[in-house]
């Protein structure tokens, strides 16, 4: 999480990089994910999401872990109704 923050070159305080950082942990361990298996990237949306959030004022930890909760939920849900989208690429069967 400390990465993004400093990536970010937000003045963040020592405080609020604290509850960055705990917001992050405790969201991290919600999802339950699993590094081997594209995790990092779900980690860093959701690290920049916290960092985001946080420029936009919102300092809560609660708020942090529910609002990057509720964005990788909606991602989520966004990647699953494109490949239901998707054309079939085998014609339908009529048997």
């Amino acid at each position: 999480m400390l990465r993004y923050v400093r990536a970010d070159r937000e003045g963040f305080s020592p405080e609020e990089v604290a509850v960055l950082a705990e917001a992050f942990e405790q969201a991290c361990r919600s999802v339950l994910v699993r590094l081997h298996d594209g995790g990092e990237a779900t980690l860093e949306l959701l690290a920049r999401r916290i960092v985001e959030t946080a420029k936009k004022g919102e300092l809560d930890r609660d708020r942090l872990v529910k609002d990057g909760l509720d964005y990788l939920a909606a991602r989520g849900a966004a990647r699953a109704n494109d490949h239901r989208a998707a054309p079939s690429r085998t014609p339908p069967s009529f048997a």
